[in-house]
Order: structure tokens, then C-alpha cells, then sequence
């Protein structure tokens, strides 16, 4: 069985899969690079890679195009029949409520996936965009200080990711409140 960064198991995961996953995700907690094209390879590499799918899944459902949730729509029922563990089944619960455009009801489950699994920062970034597409400031607020906090003790590259994830959080409110993204 192989682990993420953050210790999290990934099911159907392989050595080449797992790198180019977590590729991915680190694309897209930066928000650089082609986050897109490394988890389509992830997904080749390893058909069977649950975490793979979802996080493909993700990246389209939040795009918000028509043609993108379509994909994403696809993907979550490929990847509802295969066997995954509690944190993917977490996902995948919010995954469907955000693919009916049921924002409130996606961020609500990752709040409480957030609560089960604090470093997982799929989830974390999610719950955050669900957060700022819905202008839920405080709850936003709330739940990058609960991943912050978690990993005071954990992985130093985790660690920075979720600090840069705060930046960023903390400058879209300045924003949406009028005001400068510089200090």
C-alpha cells in the first residue's frame, strides 16, 4: 500500500502513479503548472488509483464549465464502483454534492472530512474554494486555521502548502471586502 505525503493510504496506487499524483496536487495547491495533464498520467499509469480519479474529478468540477463537469460527472461514476477507503468515500460524498451544484451541501461534507482527516490538502483546498465561491469569509477563515494548526507538528513541505493556501485565502477576502491584495 502506498501513502501520500501527508500518510493518507491511496488505494489501487502505484510508484510511478503516486509521484505523478502528488505532482498534481502540488500544481494545484500553487496554482502552477498543468495539474490536469500529471493526474491524467497518474490515472494511466494506474487505472485503479482511486485518489487519481477523484482529484481529476475535482479539477473539473471547479472549473464550473459545462463540458468540464461533464467529465467530472463521468468520472465519479467510474470511480463510485470501485472499493475505496473512508477518506475517498469522504470525497466522493462531497464530489456528488458539488457536481448537483449543491455548493453549501459539498462544503458542509468537507467540513466534516476536514474534522476526520485535518492534513489532507485535496480536501482542505476544496473546502476553501467552496468557501470563496460561496463568500463564506468565516468559514473559510476557520477552516485553513484548523489545517494550519494541524500540521504544526507534521511535514515541513505539507506545512508550507498550507501556508501558502492561507495566503491566498487571506487575500481573496481583502478582495472580495474592496481592498488591495498587497499589505
Amino acid at each position: 500500500m502506498f501513502a501520500d505525503l501527508q500518510g493518507h493510504v491511496l488505494s489501487g496506487a502505484t510508484e510511478l502513479a503516486l509521484s505523478k499524483y502528488e505532482a498534481a496536487v502540488h500544481a494545484f495547491n500553487i496554482y502552477r503548472g498543468d495539474p490536469v495533464a500529471l493526474v491524467d498520467q497518474a490515472s494511466d499509469a494506474a487505472p485503479e488509483f482511486i485518489m487519481a480519479h477523484i482529484l481529476k474529478a475535482y479539477l473539473d468540477a471547479i472549473a464550473m464549465e459545462p463540458e468540464a463537469t461533464a467529465e467530472a460527472k463521468t468520472v465519479a461514476m467510474h470511480v463510485t464502483g470501485l472499493e475505496m477507503n473512508d477518506r475517498e468515500r469522504s470525497l466522493l460524498k462531497a464530489l456528488h454534492d458539488l457536481l448537483v451544484n449543491n455548493w453549501t451541501a459539498a462544503s458542509v461534507t468537507l467540513d466534516y472530512h476536514n474534522m476526520r482527516f485535518p492534513t489532507d490538502l485535496l480536501g482542505l483546498q476544496v473546502g476553501i474554494l467552496t468557501d470563496f465561491f460561496r463568500a463564506n469569509a468565516r468559514n473559510m477563515r476557520d477552516r485553513y486555521r484548523a489545517g494550519f494548526a494541524s500540521l504544526l507538528g507534521g511535514s515541513t513541505r505539507v506545512f508550507q502548502r498550507i501556508r501558502s493556501l492561507c495566503i491566498w485565502a487571506r487575500r481573496m477576502r481583502r478582495l472580495r471586502a474592496g481592498g488591495s491584495c498587497r499589505r
